[in-house]
């Protein structure tokens, strides 16, 4: 007779409203499972953290439908693509990208990388400036626009650019450094030489301010042929 009471008395916490609440408390504690798109995500990340750059790209492969052809996914398979230097890949996804969200700054800031590593300073400079008309402070709009203005020896043009980038981010070495060498091709040798030395009373190994600085104190003979 007590094994039943004690049955009966235990049936009936069990079912009572308070257990219900407690279990139901329990089950939304319990971790859930990702989904499948999440699990994609996941070994994609891992496979990066690891090295395995191929596998993350691959591992994008799984991603059920909408989300295999989201702007995440094309975002993160031209990011991708560009480190392990498949550069118009990377152009073509982000570009896909910048299509499924025309506002996106960041899909097209990131178009400018694999275009920067394919040296095709025209095409920066367009899409830098596509950015800059709708946020003219933007910080990699500019030193991307400065840096391609550099390389396509539009010198005057980049030495305005890294003033603006230097005035806006003061701290910024590299981009001092950068004014400073736009300033040395247009022969402004002292000018070019004190803001080699601004960045090295700050960085004394910078070793572009350091080639810099022994550029712009040489002999001007010496400058003539280099520029």
């Amino acid at each position: 007779m007590s094994c039943l009471i004690l049955m009966t008395v235990l049936c009936s916490v069990a079912s009572s409203p308070r257990a219900a609440l407690a279990e139901r408390r329990l089950a939304a504690a319990r971790p859930a499972e990702p989904s499948a798109a999440g699990r994609a995500w996941s070994r994609s990340l891992a496979a990066e953290q690891a090295g395995r750059l191929e596998a993350a790209l691959s591992a994008l492969d799984a991603l059920p439908q909408p989300q295999h052809s989201s702007y995440a996914a094309l975002f993160r398979r031209g990011w991708l693509h560009y480190r392990l230097a498949h550069h118009e890949q990377a152009l073509i996804a982000y570009k896909a990208a910048s299509l499924l969200n025309p506002r996106s700054i960041e899909a097209r800031l990131a178009m400018l990388l694999p275009l920067m590593a394919q040296e095709r300073w025209d095409e920066v400079v367009v899409i830098a400036e596509q950015v800059l008309r709708r946020d003219p402070d933007d910080y990699l709009a500019l030193s991307r626009l400065a840096f391609a203005k550099f390389n396509s020896q539009h010198f005057p043009e980049a030495e305005a650019v890294y003033r603006r980038v230097v005035e806006l981010y003061p701290s910024d070495l590299e981009m001092r450094a950068g004014l400073g060498w736009a300033v040395l091709r247009m022969g402004k040798q002292p000018e070019a030489a004190a803001l080699f030395r601004e960045v090295l009373d700050l960085s004394p190994e910078h070793e572009s301010a350091k080639a810099g600085l022994q550029l712009a104190t040489a002999p001007a003979r010496f400058l003539k042929y280099w520029r």
